[in-house]
């Protein structure tokens, strides 16, 4: 039988190998879970994690350059289609213009790809407000044109209208100024206004009209645009300079100049020399308080030459009954005395000529005033102070936009907006021809 060997005992003070090795195991595990359990505890009491700030991103800015005025109808349903302008959604449209583009359009209710096909140059407004698109139409309107002040208002003024469609299904428009201005509110040579009570589908809408000249301009629109609402920003590059479609063929096939054709327009309207420094003035009873200087159109005169003018226009100038007859016998006196080219007229060119806006300066003094207007106006005291566009139309307006300054204006205009709102892509409609103007430093593309 094998003996068992007796473990050698420890000295005193000294503790066995198996003791040691206990509390090392005792240590180390206290250790781990005395480490596992920090971790749990920081895991457990962790603070938030604070997230990341994100930035506001500006929403991109819709700026189409289009020809005719109511290529604009397709944007506003594109816009319709991604509820950045919802139908009945109150929106504004600030409309640049020398003429108000309130004609009366052919009936169509919805805002949606085809209302362009029921609309014309002259009464895309009317069709954004038959359908929804805006219901505030704001017009600035510079002092050449004679659209809406020579009736209604005096520096600035909002009216209140209803439109809809009649038994006929024809549009009409009510309200308590709507017959006064039957001259605006017309299509086919008729005034197309009606009694409320006689029109079918109606929607309310608003016009603001006050004069680009005015010292409180800024203050007046930004009281009366609803910055909670979508703005609509339209340039009509013709509110720089217009020509119209009487003064055309009498520059083309008799050879009249510009410089001679506002001469005539001045004397027809007396109005004042509307140069920059009236502008810069801001004084919005300048116009009706003001006369022309007759002074070049009396040397004129006073120069002997004599030629048939005065005839194309004799009826055309008895019927300015609004000017002193002294000043019609001024008009008379200095058309006799430009001289003209053989060519064919029809016979209403004079008379259109003194209806329709017409402002084509010399080139130098242009560009002092679209300074004014773009820079020291739009710039400077007007975007700034409104909501950001949904969408910004440019118009190229053709037959009124002078030929040799539409690249120019537009250039200059598009330079503008990217000073106010940062870089954007121009979109070009598809029946645009981009390399007419050739603006550079801007990506383009074509819808």
């Amino acid at each position: 039988m094998r003996e068992r060997k007796a473990k050698p005992k420890a000295k005193k003070g000294q503790k066995s190998k198996a003791a040691q090795h206990r509390q090392s195991c005792s240590g180390r595990g206290g250790f781990m879970i005395a480490l596992l359990a920090l971790a749990g505890g920081a895991y457990y009491f962790r603070p938030a994690t604070t997230p990341p700030i994100l930035e506001e991103q500006t929403p991109a800015i819709v700026v189409g350059v289009v020809e005719e005025h109511h290529h604009v109808l397709p944007y506003y349903a594109r816009e319709v289609a991604k509820n950045t302008i919802p139908v009945d959604g109150k929106a504004t449209i600030l409309h640049l213009d020398s003429h108000a583009d309130m004609g009366v359009p052919r009936a169509y209710l919805k805002a949606d790809a085809h209302m362009e096909r029921f609309s014309a140059i002259n009464d895309f407004m009317i069709t954004a407000a038959l359908t929804g698109v805006a219901e505030h139409l704001v017009f600035v309107e510079p002092p050449w044109s004679n659209q809406f002040r020579c009736c209604v208002y005096e520096g600035s003024a909002t009216f209140q209208f209803t439109v809809g469609v009649d038994d006929q299904n024809n549009v009409r428009v009510a309200g308590p100024m709507a017959r006064r201005l039957g001259h605006v509110f017309w299509r086919d040579g008729q005034s197309r206004t009606a009694s409320v009570d006689d029109l079918m589908n109606t929607r309310d809408f608003r016009i603001t009209v006050i004069n680009e000249e005015h010292a409180h301009l800024d203050d007046i629109l930004v009281a009366s645009i609803d910055r909670t609402k979508p703005l609509i920003l339209d340039i009509d590059l013709d509110y720089f300079a217009t020509e119209n479609f009487g003064a055309i063929p009498l520059r083309d096939e008799l050879g009249i100049s510009d410089e001679d054709l506002m001469t005539a327009y001045h004397l027809a309207w007396d109005f004042p020399e509307l140069s920059v420094e009236y502008l810069r003035k801001g004084d919005h009873k300048g116009r009706e308080s003001m006369s022309f200087d007759t002074e070049r159109a009396r040397n004129i005169v006073a120069g002997g030459q004599k030629s048939a003018l005065a005839t194309h226009f004799r009826e055309a100038v008895s019927r300015r009954t609004s000017v002193t007859s002294e000043r019609r016998s001024l008009l008379r006196e200095f058309l006799a005395s430009i001289p003209i080219k053989g060519g064919h007229l029809r016979g209403d060119e004079p008379e259109v000529f003194f209806e329709q806006p017409f402002h084509v300066p010399e080139p130098r003094a242009l560009s002092e005033e679209v300074d004014f207007a773009l820079d020291d106006m739009l710039a400077a005291r007007i975007l700034p102070r409104l909501q950001r566009p949904v969408l910004v139309n440019i118009v190229r307006s053709p037959g009124y936009v002078p030929v040799r300054y539409l690249a120019l204006l537009e250039c200059r205009t598009l330079r503008t907006l990217t000073e106010v709102y940062g870089a954007f892509e121009v979109s070009h409609e598809g029946r645009v021809d981009v390399t007419r103007t050739g603006c550079e430093g801007f990506r383009s593309v074509t819808v």
